[in-house]
């Protein structure tokens, strides 16, 4: 089996490597650290499964998925994150994934995942599976996101931090303080349960791509 591991970090993806090298009878694994070199890579080893981090420094894991598609390479991919499964794995899955982790799962887990989704299941957790299906039957409309909980103003924040605003930018724009501007970032991470400003950033960059 060709697994393509795209990761920005190299100590992840040693590690992911290294597992599923030790997990996987005749895995041949295969590394990247950017879009472009996961593209370059996935024409040179043509990948039975792809295993892709959703952050990928300035670039996003949603952003390569189109980019494979695009490029004729209909591998099932696997997206892991450091972000709540209730804030992007829905996304992850429309997007063209065929599985959602979250990096804090069990080694064992992850090596079990990508078996399936190589055998061509969706893997995600039964909540997940929960909402999609409420989806389907046509009951779901709440937002895709913990998005719902939040105000106009928050809103307004969260889409201006996306496009690459800074507090002070965003306070001049609303001409608002940036105390205020401030309070708002914290609601908003208190509301999607992250756990710091720099998930906050990542979160609303992730969302300005869809």
């Amino acid at each position: 089996m060709n697994i393509l591991i795209v990761d920005d970090h190299p100590i992840v993806r040693q590690g992911i490597r290294h597992l599923l090298s030790a997990q996987i009878d005749h895995a041949r694994v295969t590394e990247a650290g950017s879009t472009a070199e996961a593209l370059r890579k996935a024409g040179e080893v043509a990948p039975d499964v792809c295993v892709i981090d959703l952050s990928l420094g300035k670039e996003s894991g949603l952003d390569l998925l189109r980019m494979l598609r695009e490029a004729g390479f209909d591998s099932p991919t696997l997206v892991l994150s450091v972000f709540d499964e209730s804030l992007h794995a829905e996304r992850a899955l429309r997007a063209g994934a065929r599985g959602y982790m979250m990096k804090e799962s069990a080694p064992d887990k992850l090596v079990d995942a990508v078996r399936r989704v190589a055998r061509g299941e969706v893997v995600v957790s039964p909540t997940v599976q929960a909402r999609l299906l409420k989806s389907m039957l046509g009951g779901g409309s709440e937002r895709r996101s913990g998005e719902s909980a939040l105000s106009v103003r928050e809103r307004e924040v969260l889409e201006l931090l996306g496009d690459g605003f800074s507090s002070q930018q965003i306070a001049d724009r609303m001409a608002r303080s940036v105390k205020t501007i401030e309070t708002h970032r914290s609601n908003i991470q208190r509301k999607l349960n992250l756990n710091s400003a720099l998930q906050l950033v990542r979160y609303a960059t992730l969302r300005s791509r869809r």
